[in-house]
């Protein structure tokens, strides 16, 4: 029988066990699910839980169909997810089966009874077959992800679960097509590998658009990983040639090969250990933030130190925002603004474009500075430091080499 909203459990009377593994006569197992307390149900499956207090208040008949939680508990409902730890939901930590889902078999018709797994070779194959297809449907599944930011979940839209740090990556979709007509030129006359930088942002927004949108662990993997392509693209691509080895430094093609095994070794490790993204994304920050100061102390265009600037504000600004969302959002909360990750958003793609454009003019300049490369800004250079800034080269006509990466 389903608790009745009168029942201690909505007082939060019910703590965690361990789960329980009976053996019937015939050697079958029941699997029985795992009694948590209150908040630990709000926050590791909130659709669970308001299908569950919903049913118990329609067998009371306090509710018809389109019965509301009560708003004591709709607001416990928002806040427990800030509150509760979300690794303790048994769907994640592999202690049960969920309270809706049911096995094959059943002994009994009883509404009390747990899934039972069959008896026999066939049953027990089907039953292992549908085990690994939970496992697999696992990281797919709306809110696996143990990671969930400051936004309440599915309070604009029923089907995304945090809206507005959805919406605010529409930055990764607009840019990178501009930049892709905006420096033609600069791939067809130097470095065609800018377009791989443009592509690998436009995956970046749509893997934080998934990620948000479902807070599914797939999604987070997405989202961390596409940054850690662009970031090793960008080294591979740009790092200054007086800084490479010895062993690279004649042959460009070396240094990428290295990084692009380095990039499929940590992508393999972050499925098995996902801290791993965590750590290489802020150990790759330091030595591109480092090569930007240093490349901005040798260079004498006004126009590119003031843009380099402007990327390192944007960056410590986002950076600022990320921090205090996953630090302090209860503080934020409290002034009715748990948005910061959308600002974050926002911060890091313009940071990023900023410094991706300095470091197109850095290698150019470098490498072809006979060409003339500069900076310019679309649509019009009256729009300095507002518009889009990109590379251009101004003596194309030359004869060089082209590189092509």
């Amino acid at each position: 029988m389903s608790p009745t909203l009168g029942d201690p459990a909505l007082a939060g009377g019910w703590t965690e066990r361990s789960p329980q593994v009976h053996s019937k006569p015939n050697n079958s197992v029941i699997l029985c699910e795992i009694p948590l307390s209150v908040q630990e149900r709000q926050a590791c499956c909130p659709r669970l839980w308001r299908t569950w207090l919903l049913k118990a208040a329609r067998e009371q008949g306090t509710g018809g169909p389109t019965a509301r939680l009560p708003g004591d508990l709709r607001a416990r409902r928002r806040n427990a997810k800030r509150r509760g730890p979300r690794n303790l939901c048994p769907w994640r930590a592999g202690l049960g089966l969920p309270r809706l889902l049911r096995g094959p078999r059943r002994e009994g018709r009883g509404r009390g009874h747990r899934p039972v797994a069959p008896s026999g070779r066939a049953g027990v194959v089907a039953w292992g077959a549908a085990m690994g297809a939970l496992l697999w449907w696992d990281p797919l599944r709306a809110g696996s992800s143990e990671v969930d930011w400051c936004e309440d979940n599915y309070t604009i839209v029923p089907a995304i679960a945090e809206f507005y740090n959805t919406i605010s990556n529409v930055l990764f979709f607009i840019l990178p097509p501009i930049c892709m007509c905006l420096f033609r030129q600069y791939a067809i006359c130097f470095n065609s590998g800018i377009y791989l930088i443009w592509i690998l942002l436009v995956l970046v927004g749509i893997g934080s658009v998934y990620f948000h949108a479902t807070l599914s662990f797939l999604g987070q993997m997405l989202d961390e990983l596409a940054i850690l392509w662009v970031l090793m693209c960008a080294l591979a691509m740009w790092f200054p040639r007086r800084y490479l080895p010895r062993v690279f430094r004649n042959d460009r093609s070396r240094f990428k090969a290295a990084v692009g095994v380095l990039s499929g070794v940590t992508t393999c490790l972050a499925f098995i250990k996902p801290a791993i993204n965590n750590i290489s994304l802020m150990t790759l920050g330091v030595p591109c933030t480092a090569l930007l100061v240093a490349e901005l102390k040798r260079c004498e265009n006004l126009r590119v130190y003031k843009l380099g600037l402007f990327s390192g504000l944007w960056w410590m600004l986002a950076l600022f925002c990320w921090i205090s969302d996953k630090a302090f959002c209860e503080i934020w909360s409290s002034f009715n603004f748990p948005y910061l990750h959308c600002v974050w958003h926002i911060l890091i793609c313009l940071a990023a474009y900023l410094g991706c454009v300095c470091f197109a003019y850095f290698d150019a300049a470098s490498e072809i500075p006979e060409q003339g490369p500069v900076i310019k800004f679309w649509p019009s250079e009256r729009w300095a430091f507002i518009g889009v800034p990109y590379v251009t080269l101004l003596c194309a006509h030359k004869k060089t080499s082209v590189k092509i990466t």
